[in-house]
Order: C-alpha cells, then sequence, then structure tokens
C-alpha cells in the first residue's frame, strides 16, 4: 500500500500540474507553453533534474525544433523514473502554421505510466494556441491544454513587448484546473554576444535564470530552475537563428 501511495503522489505532482520546462529555454518556465510561436532556425536541448528531498527519482528530457517562416515543428521526449518502482515515458509532437502577423499552433503528448509488474495506464494530452503580433512591438496569445480525460484542463494568455531583437519582456496567466491561477513573468535581454533571460512564476514561487552565448545566429545556452513545489532542473541547448 505504502509503495502505490508513493507512486501515485509522484504521478500526481510530476505530472498533472507541473510541465517540464522545454531545455532552450534557458530561464523560462511557463511563458513557453503556447504552441503557436515562431522559430526560424534549428535547435536541440537537453534537461535533466537535481533529486528531490527523501525521493530517489530523476527526469530527462531531449527536445528538438525546426521551423522557417511559415512553419515550426518541435518534438520533446521526457522520462521519468522513481526509484525501481515507477518510470514514465512522455512523447510530445507539436508544430505551428504562421501568416503575416498571426499564427496558429496544434500539437498532442502521450504519457505512459508504467509500473514494472504491476499495470501500466497512458493518457494523451492535446494542446492548441493562437498568437498576434500587434502594433508598437506588442505580441499577444492564449493556448489551451486538454488531457484525454478533461478532468485538468488548463487556459492561459500571455502578452509581450519586443522592441528590439535585444530586449523581451511580457506576463503570462495560466488557469490549471483544480489548482486554480499561476502568473509568470519574463525578461529577456541580450548584450553583444551575451543574451541573459529569467522568469519567476507565482504562486510557488517558481524561478529560473539562464544565459545563452549567440555569435550571428549560432550559440549555445544553459539555465537553471527553482521550484518550491516540485522539480529542481538544469538545461543545456545549442541553437542556430536564421532571423539573427
Amino acid at each position: 500500500m505504502r509503495r502505490w501511495i508513493w507512486i501515485g503522489l509522484f504521478a500526481i505532482c510530476a505530472f498533472a500540474d507541473v510541465r517540464v520546462p522545454l531545455p532552450w529555454s534557458a530561464g523560462i518556465w511557463e511563458t513557453d507553453a503556447n504552441p503557436a510561436k515562431k522559430w526560424e532556425g534549428f535547435r536541440l536541448g537537453l534537461l535533466w533534474t537535481e533529486p528531490m528531498e527523501d525521493v530517489d527519482y530523476e527526469v530527462v528530457g531531449f527536445a528538438a525544433e525546426w521551423g522557417g517562416k511559415r512553419y515550426r515543428l518541435q518534438t520533446v521526449f521526457v522520462s521519468a523514473f522513481l526509484d525501481s518502482i515507477y518510470r514514465s515515458e512522455n512523447f510530445e509532437l507539436s508544430g505551428a502554421l504562421h501568416w503575416n502577423r498571426f499564427s496558429i499552433g496544434a500539437g498532442g503528448t502521450a504519457e505512459i505510466q508504467i509500473v514494472p509488474g504491476e499495470a501500466s495506464w497512458a493518457r494523451f494530452v492535446g494542446r492548441t494556441g493562437i498568437s498576434a503580433e500587434l502594433i508598437s512591438h506588442i505580441s499577444v496569445g492564449a493556448w489551451g491544454i486538454f488531457p484525454s480525460d478533461f478532468e485538468e484542463n488548463s487556459y492561459g494568455g500571455e502578452i509581450f513587448w519586443e522592441p528590439s531583437s535585444n530586449f523581451r519582456s511580457g506576463i503570462a496567466s495560466l488557469y490549471r484546473k483544480p489548482k486554480g491561477w499561476m502568473f509568470g513573468f519574463m525578461q529577456k535581454m541580450r548584450l553583444g554576444v551575451l543574451e541573459f533571460q529569467g522568469e519567476v512564476v507565482f504562486p510557488g514561487p517558481k524561478i529560473g535564470v539562464g544565459i545563452a552565448f549567440n555569435w550571428e545566429g549560432i550559440g549555445a545556452s544553459f539555465g537553471v530552475h527553482r521550484d518550491a513545489d516540485y522539480m529542481n532542473s538544469k538545461m543545456a541547448g545549442l541553437f542556430w537563428n536564421r532571423e539573427k
């Protein structure tokens, strides 16, 4: 019985309420959740967690993304292990299409959770989103996340101000049933070949900081996250951006 209690608590905390950050979004948590985003180029990333107090678990994630002026495609694979009594395999595929100042995006995640020698179960999580570039360097977006059981739907909105490629600031709100509202504040700044970015999410808080080295659109990034509720993680990525 105790074994199943630990498995249940881990599954609920790790996957029902917490979304693993994308590895190349060094320092960013929730404001990278909208699938209707643009990226012209290619990037790879790796994410890994630090040990959780009194629980022997590990999460490792790998992601790849490529895109052009009219499209974007992304794939993410995440494995989680709780000692030898539980593991989870998550595979996500998403994409976006762009027309002038508007973008639409959609994707899905297949979650397979396994108790070796005991049982396994699976569910599908769908994701849709839209975004638009407005006047005065302002962009807005909205998205929804819908598990196959429809018991933990999430809805989000975002607004960003990006006066140049060297500065970006934004706010995102997310409503998660039954947890309620979350708010994220993101900042990104570029100085020469260095990019600094970070985010604070409440309640929690969740805090992320990251740094990237960008030379004519080619570079690497590294970030760390601290989550009061669940996960401490690190991430590293390589990228090529045709816009820079």
